[in-house]
């Protein structure tokens, strides 16, 4: 998974694929797949050992919450459902095609996928994903520097208009027409961000971490006990509907996927050893690792995963240099 921060200018960055382990039942290591060999229904409880900061797309930032909405909040568009660098791709998610960039790369212009619907059953408009980016600066989104660059998103996040000018759209057709103060070459991998995940017009310009949206993906967050545990349930209106349209996102197979959080990566291997849990999403412990691998080789499973590691440099430090005193002789 891709970590991004937003203070691009004040980092260092160094990007590498890293190895980690996912440790389960089985080797099934993706919420798309079932863990008793591509069997439909059932459920599983997996392991963390951080809570997800938030679970509201318009605030979550960080991999655990990610995960969560990974399959469950859709944005225009979306990161490939693959693993490895074939994750980083960016592929359509609501809208029915990549883009068309214009004006030399200042404007970008979607089609809604039609017939889409939330979870909730209410049908989805162009219009949310002003809504949605609004609500993202009313709600003070660690994620809204990333849409600035927006027309207007500087003027509607100051107090001094009542929308974002930059952003068209036309319920009827479904088009939706983005224009950019100045051209932004990583502005589709921006908008792939569940950030712009469209939620219903009506959603609270506040935190709803404790009883989320209506979602567009696969599954919707129901049951959520936040920093405790949360539980994906397949999303009604996905087989009903959205799964025919949206047919380049992977159906899952799970009716139920339990997430627990558990900070001790000790007890969390000692939960699926005993099968009372199906997936650690972390490595066992260090020095458990080799006794894992040897006693369950046919359920430790490492997963290859594109990282980017941050140095943060000090380059005007104040620190005067040392001066010495000669001794007396």
């Amino acid at each position: 998974m891709i970590k991004v921060k937003r203070q691009w200018s004040k980092v260092f960055a160094l990007t590498g694929v890293a190895a980690i382990a996912a440790f389960g039942v089985a080797a099934c290591g993706s919420s798309s797949s079932s863990s008793s060999g591509g069997q439909e229904g059932g459920s599983i409880t997996t392991i963390h050992t951080k809570a997800p900061d938030y679970l509201d797309p318009q605030l979550a930032y960080t991999v655990d919450a990610w995960t969560a909405e990974y399959n469950t909040y859709i944005p225009l568009l979306t990161f490939a459902h693959a693993a490895g660098s074939a994750g980083t791709q960016v592929i359509p998610g609501l809208a029915e095609s990549l883009p068309k960039v214009t004006d030399g790369g200042k404007t970008y212009t979607f089609t809604l996928h039609k017939g889409l619907k939330f979870s909730d059953g209410t049908a989805v408009k162009a219009s949310d994903f002003q809504t949605t980016l609004q609500r993202l600066f009313k709600v003070d989104s660690g994620g809204s520097p990333f849409f600035t660059n927006i027309v207007g998103a500087a003027d509607f996040s100051a107090g001094k208009a009542n929308s974002i000018s930059g952003i068209k759209t036309d319920d009827n057709t479904g088009q939706i027409e983005i224009d950019l103060v100045k051209p932004d070459g990583a502005f589709e991998f921006e908008l792939a961000i569940p950030f712009t995940a469209m939620v219903p017009p009506d959603t609270p310009d506040k935190d709803q971490t404790p009883n989320p949206p209506p979602s567009t993906g696969p599954y919707q967050i129901i049951d959520n006990n936040p920093g405790h545990e949360w539980t994906l349930q397949r999303n009604p209106q996905w087989a009903k509907n959205n799964e025919k349209i949206l047919s380049n996102l992977p159906t899952p197979h799970l009716d139920k996927i339990v997430e627990q959080v558990n900070p001790n990566q000790a007890s969390g291997t000692a939960q699926v050893e005993q099968n009372k849990a199906d997936l650690l999403y972390d490595p066992p412990p260090t020095d458990q690792l080799g006794a894992v691998q040897s006693k369950y080789g046919d359920r430790f499973k490492p997963e290859i995963t594109v990282s980017t590691y941050y140095f943060w440099m000090n380059t005007q430090s104040t620190t005067a240099a040392a001066t010495r005193t000669p001794s007396a002789t």
